[in-house]
């Protein structure tokens, strides 16, 4: 299975990317944290902010499977055998993420139309 972003999903990604808190993207949208947090969770589409990704990175697909699928960090980190700080560090790219992309795609994810590994 293919995974592509939401709408809100995309917002997510951008203020992770960014590192923003809800706060600071509520400051930069001009908007109210309640609004904020109605977007990201998808109850909410007015006046969503379209932000621009150019493209989805193996990783953050990788946290999209997850939340998609409502599957805790605390029950995957078990899964992998890792902790859940390194789960969270993974899903935004850092430390051994690849391991990470390896078992959703040995669980018939795809997680990118090539080769993941020049993202290292």
């Amino acid at each position: 299975m293919y995974i592509s972003p939401t709408p809100n999903e995309r917002l997510v990604l951008w203020r992770r990317r960014k590192r923003f808190s809800k706060e600071q993207a509520a400051q930069i949208f001009e908007t109210s944290l309640k609004t904020i947090n109605k977007w990201e969770r998808g109850s909410e589409y007015v006046g969503l902010p379209k932000v621009d990704l150019c493209f989805i990175r193996p990783y953050e697909r990788c946290f999209l499977i997850r939340k998609r699928n409502e599957i805790k960090i605390e029950t995957l980190a078990l899964t992998l055998n890792i902790n859940k700080v390194t789960l969270g560090k993974w899903e935004k790219g850092l430390g051994n993420w690849p391991k990470l992309a390896d078992f959703y795609k040995a669980a018939g994810w795809k997680i990118d139309n090539e080769d993941y590994r020049h993202y290292l």
